[in-house]
C-alpha cells in the first residue's frame, strides 16, 4: 500500500495545480501497477457538502456558525489574542443576526440571497476612508 499527501488548503477553492498534479504523476509512476494507493489531502478534492466550501489561509482557525430558529449551534467561542481566526456564517432556515458589540463584530445570517452587495469602511479611519469599498458577488 502507497500513501502520499497532496496540500489542497493553501489555495482558494482547495485545488490541486498543475505543480502538484505533475508531482503526483511522478509518484505514482514509480509505484506498481496493481499497488494500492491511497491519497491524503486537508480538504476533499471534491464537494462532499458544498456549503463547507472554504478554505482559511495558513495558520487561521475557521469556526462554523450555523444559527437556526430559536438556536445558536455553538454557545461558547474560545479564541487566542493574536491568532487569526475565520468566522463562517450559514443559516438555512431564517434570516438572523450576530452582534459581539465588545468585539465590534455585527452581521445579518441571510439563507439563500443571491445578488451583487456592495461594502465599505464604516469607521472613519483618514484620508481615503471614502475610497475602502467593494462589490460582493453572491451566485447561485
Amino acid at each position: 500500500m502507497h500513501f502520499t499527501a497532496l496540500d489542497n488548503v493553501s489555495a482558494p477553492k482547495g485545488a490541486i495545480g498543475d505543480p502538484q498534479l505533475a508531482w503526483l504523476k511522478s509518484d505514482l509512476a514509480k509505484q506498481k501497477p496493481d499497488s494500492g494507493i491511497v491519497v491524503l489531502t486537508h480538504r476533499p478534492l471534491f464537494p462532499l457538502y458544498p456549503q463547507w466550501d472554504w478554505a482559511p489561509k495558513d495558520g487561521e482557525q475557521a469556526i462554523a456558525i450555523r444559527p437556526k430558529k430559536f438556536e445558536y449551534t455553538r454557545y461558547e467561542i474560545t479564541l487566542k489574542v493574536g491568532e487569526p481566526v475565520v468566522l463562517e456564517f450559514t443559516t438555512e432556515d431564517a434570516h438572523m443576526g450576530f452582534d459581539a458589540p465588545e468585539l465590534g463584530l455585527s452581521t445579518d445570517i441571510v439563507p439563500g440571497k443571491t445578488g451583487r452587495f456592495e461594502f465599505a469602511c464604516d469607521v472613519l479611519c483618514g484620508f481615503g476612508h471614502e475610497e475602502m469599498t467593494g462589490v460582493i458577488k453572491v451566485l447561485a
